[in-house]
């Protein structure tokens, strides 16, 4: 009982003694971190990173082997977001004008440092759809609204040239362009705000054909092909409660 009369005694002692925890500032929580999105280039060499410079988070390059970094953007009104390698020269980033939401394709030299609008259009606003990572040196696979404004058509786009050419024209309702592992468009979903519908066709000169149809309840989202480029992989909620 002593014990107890005691401990009584200090512990209210202790909680008017002890010191609130710190308050952490809420711009803490906004702020962009110190570095982030490593990647490497296609031939291990060069190390990638995003970080700020003038508060606005930018593209650093360095040596794997060691040495200084260099910054190889200079953007000071958005931050970049989205980057990737393409080849070991170059590097593609996208970002639109002042929060527009109209995002371009910039592609950078890291031979003579020069920064290319690939999409210079105005009004457009440009995706990527497939990397071509294994497929391609200098060719990606993207998607613009530059023919339509409501229409996101398909294009093959050099980015050591600048050259595009149009691989799929949107009828009206593609949202979602899928590549094979030749980096050919065969597949597309098309939505008219309730109903979606999966098309596909067997090459590239061959119009699209509805596969399936799905109500506002079901989902099926083809993922990619398999390697054989007959069959896709798909995740869907038909037939259970979650999607797999």
């Amino acid at each position: 009982m002593q014990c107890l009369a005691v401990f009584a005694l200090i512990m209210p002692g202790l909680i008017a003694a002890a010191e609130p925890p710190p308050k952490i500032p809420l711009r803490d929580f906004f702020k962009n971190p110190l570095s982030s999105s490593y990647l490497l280039s296609p031939d291990g060499n060069t190390l990638s990173y995003l970080a700020p410079w003038e508060t606005r988070m930018n593209i650093f390059i360095r040596p794997t082997a060691g040495g200084e970094a260099k910054r190889i953007t200079s953007d000071k009104e958005r931050d970049i977001r989205d980057y990737f390698w393409k080849g070991n020269q170059f590097v593609v980033y996208a970002q639109d004008n002042k929060g527009d939401e109209n995002f371009h394709l910039f592609r950078i030299d890291l031979k003579t440092g020069e920064v290319k609008d690939l999409t210079p259009f105005p009004k457009v606003r440009a995706e990527l759809v497939d990397d071509l990572e294994d497929i391609s040196e200098h060719e990606i696979v993207m998607m613009m609204n530059k023919r339509n404004a409501e229409a996101f058509d398909a294009y093959r786009l050099n980015v050591a040239t600048g050259e595009m050419k149009m691989t799929a024209k949107n009828p009206g309702r593609v949202d979602h362009w899928v590549t094979d592992h030749k980096g050919r468009i065969l597949a597309a979903t098309e939505s008219d705000g309730v109903n979606a519908t999966l098309l596909t066709r067997p090459d590239e000169k061959a119009p699209f054909k509805k596969v399936l149809s799905t109500n506002f309840r079901e989902r099926v989202t083809p993922e990619f092909y398999t390697f054989d480029n007959k069959e896709i992989y798909a995740t869907s909620n038909i037939g259970r409660d979650k999607v797999a």
